[in-house]
């Protein structure tokens, strides 16, 4: 009884919908939420008396809107004035004006007033990006979404707002046909959020338990709290070695330009530039998805021995504390040959391993599932399961794991962590639609962590270069587990990555700025993770010496494999992903940004601001206009016009 009235309260309280699923978690801590920030402002005295004002001033703010800037119908648009600060906590600006327009007349209007006051604007939606491209100080931010669901941690999953011009889901009539297959071109809005992608392909495709012909995205990113504005700008990607990046599947994108005009780019040439460009050109309203048929993943995850998942080089020095004993040359073999089967032939590959985990976690599937015994997953008792914990670790970061010992952190995260992983037989398998199995993990937003991404080509075999060469995975997944194992074996505390190293088999792309780029016989997509509670200078020196090694990883001949030139002629390197940690690294001697401008991107970037270019000049400005209105400092320094 008292739960339900809580959980009334709450509803009261944020001016929620009843139909609405907003896990239990989430009611309790929006009632404590909102308490504390009523306490803050009754409790003014108590506080820094700046922050109190500011507090109280918002409110009105909120209410009232600017008295400057209009929506479509004439209405004040709603704005605050606070400090910007990035989910992974390590980006932050000054006090700035963040406005949260509900229409694309007022978002017009907005781009007008910025343009006049001499002040760039910029977007953003859940603000997952770790590196310095969205905001810098004094300049004005666009909110795609309320701020109460940005900033909510437990995460809510409100429906698609009716009155939001930014968020809907539009299936057009016309229909395209690339690589054989058939495609259904899908307009939907910059503000519209994984999950209510997700549930929207689940409620039109389910009638009375039955699963009918249906559209989706062939790849996505893992998490459902994200937009689609939010994905697509950065060049985000999925796995699989036949799925590209979210970016090469727009076939037209909608923004509010430098004139403060609305424009359409479907142009290809300009289209491989404008559709993965960081909000360069203008605030996104709405991007046009090529969507493929509905088919089911038959989904076998399981937790194998950690040297017979990705087993290691041939000669590669194991360290101590990886279990090797009754593995033989015979089962590495074989662990090799299932390796590549998969990289080549499943339609998604991944694998994760937490740190001292003597088994990795393989979540390798085909889409070959029937759909009769398709369900949808994970199931809502599931989903609500997730979030719940993935809060309460969270939770454990930021409160008592701060002062218990590091390795005991570790320990704990990997423990469960593996305990709660899925894992089934061939005779047992999770048939769902590639829509839920893409997001097979809910609730990754209530637990903030820290991410390093690195996109590494795969080159050709020496004997017959139209073939990939998968070994370089196996030296970029190794040496990682080696740089762990060195460190840990010398000191028990020295163990920054405390959460999973993964990694992902995708494909190439053809967008200009996508590390992908010429990747034609397929990306090896690793990463490192750790939580937020980790020291920054240990965490940046462990990134920093994994970086060294993704960078300069060698044949066996001690000859380095990057940079190389695929069939096409295009140089390859080592590229990290844009909107992970990154910024202040090294490569090569030379401070990163200095090593993507004269090698990595050094031939993408003239393509690059060609396509730009091109674009800006259809819409009857130029591109020095376009950097005026909606650079940051980092596109100025990387790609300025």
């Amino acid at each position: 009884g008292k739960l339900k009235n809580i959980d009334s309260l709450a509803r009261r309280i944020l001016g929620i919908r009843i139909k609405e699923r907003i896990p239990l978690c989430q009611r309790i801590s929006s009632c404590g939420r909102t308490l504390t920030q009523t306490t803050k402002i009754v409790g003014a005295p108590l506080r820094d008396p700046v922050d109190a004002l500011q507090d109280l001033v918002n409110i009105f703010r909120s209410a009232i809107g600017h008295r400057e800037v209009f929506e479509a119908d004439g209405s004040q648009m709603k704005f605050i004035k606070n400090e910007f600060e990035n989910w992974g906590r390590n980006i932050e600006t000054n006090s700035i004006l963040t406005f949260i327009p509900k229409t694309k007349g007022g978002l017009c209007n907005l781009v007008k007033w910025s343009k006049s006051k001499g002040l760039n604007v910029r977007a953003s939606g859940f603000r997952h990006s770790w590196s310095n491209i969205t905001v810098n100080d004094d300049q004005v931010l666009v909110s795609l979404l309320p701020i109460k669901q940005v900033e909510a941690i437990p995460t809510f999953d409100p429906p698609i707002d009716p009155e939001n011009e930014f968020q809907f889901i539009e299936l057009l009539d016309k229909t395209i046909k690339e690589d054989g297959v058939v495609k259904r071109l899908c307009k939907i809005g910059a503000g519209t959020t994984n999950e209510q992608f997700r549930s929207w392909i689940v409620d039109e495709s389910r009638e009375n338990g039955t699963w009918n012909d249906w559209w989706t995205l062939p790849l996505n990113v893992i998490l459902v709290e994200i937009t689609f504005g939010g994905s697509n700008g950065p060049i985000c990607h999925g796995a699989g070695v036949k799925t590209t990046t979210l970016s090469d599947l727009v076939a037209s994108i909608e923004f509010v330009n430098a004139n403060g005009e609305l424009q359409i780019i479907d142009d290809p040439f300009q289209l491989k530039s404008v559709s993965g460009c960081f909000g360069m050109l203008g605030i996104v309203t709405s991007i046009t998805m090529k969507l493929d048929p509905q088919t089911y993943a038959r989904m076998i995850p399981e937790k194998p021995r950690l040297a017979l998942t990705v087993p290691p080089p041939q000669g590669f020095d194991i360290p101590d504390g990886i279990d090797m004993s009754g593995i033989t040359s015979e089962m590495l073999s074989e662990a090799f040959e299932k390796f590549k089967d998969r990289c080549e032939n499943y339609y998604y590959s991944e694998w994760f391993w937490f740190p001292t985990s003597k088994e990795c976690w393989v979540n390798c599937w085909k889409n070959d599932g029937d759909k009769k015994d398709a369900r949808e997953y994970p199931c809502p008792f599931v989903v609500e399961y997730q979030e719940f914990t993935t809060f309460l670790s969270g939770v454990a970061n930021s409160t008592i794991f701060r002062i218990l010992p590091k390795q005991f952190q570790m320990r704990v995260l990997t423990t469960f962590a593996m305990l709660d992983m899925p894992e089934r037989t061939s005779e047992n398998p999770i048939v769902t639609p590639v829509s839920e199995a893409l997001h097979f993990r809910r609730g990754i937003q209530n637990m903030r962590v820290n991410d390093m991404e690195w996109e590494i080509p795969i080159p050709g075999l020496k004997s017959d270069p139209s073939k990939p060469d998968w070994s370089v995975c196996q030296k970029a997944w190794w040496t990682v587990l080696k740089i762990f194992y060195d460190r840990f074996n010398a000191d028990r505390d020295d163990c920054p990555m405390r959460l999973p190293l993964e990694m992902r088999i995708s494909g190439g792309s053809s967008v200009n700025l996508a590390p992908q780029f010429g990747n034609t016989h397929g990306t090896c997509s690793i990463e490192v993770l750790t939580p937020q509670n980790v020291d920054r200078d240990e965490w940046f020196g462990f990134m920093q010496e994994v970086a060294d090694a993704w960078t300069n990883l060698k044949y066996d001949d001690g000859k380095p494999i990057h940079p190389f030139r695929n069939s096409k002629g295009q140089l390859l390197h080592v590229r990290p992903h844009w909107a992970k940690e990154w910024e202040g690294l090294r490569v090569h001697g030379k401070p990163i940004k200095d090593y993507l401008r004269q090698e990595a991107f050094k031939e993408q970037i003239v393509l690059f601001q060609d396509g730009l270019a091109a674009a800006a000049k259809s819409g009857g400005y130029k591109l020095k206009d376009a950097e005026n209105v909606f650079s940051t400092q980092f596109s100025r320094e990387m790609f300025g016009a």
